[in-house]
């Protein structure tokens, strides 16, 4: 449950395409004690990336530009229904 920051410093009259910015996860499936698992016994739910977070914050210039809800995963998955 810990927040997870990126900041993405501007660099003058650099444009930088939101639409075009990926995230990347190496995800490891473990039992209590830490010990991995089978890949047999387990696999990711749908939209994985979408339902690891349950609220996404978007400031620029420290202004909030996104709303406050807790309904991220919720709005990621119809929307990708949707094809938004």
């Amino acid at each position: 449950d810990a927040p997870v920051e990126f900041v993405v410093p501007g660099h003058g009259e650099e444009y930088i395409d939101l639409a075009h910015i990926m995230l990347s996860l190496r995800i490891r499936v473990e039992t209590e004690t830490g010990a991995g698992v089978a890949a047999a016994k387990v696999g990711p739910v749908n939209y994985i990336l979408h339902s690891m977070f349950n609220q996404i914050d978007v400031y620029f210039n420290q202004k909030l530009v996104s709303p406050l809800n807790n309904t991220y995963a919720y709005r990621a998955y119809i929307e990708a229904l949707l094809n938004y």
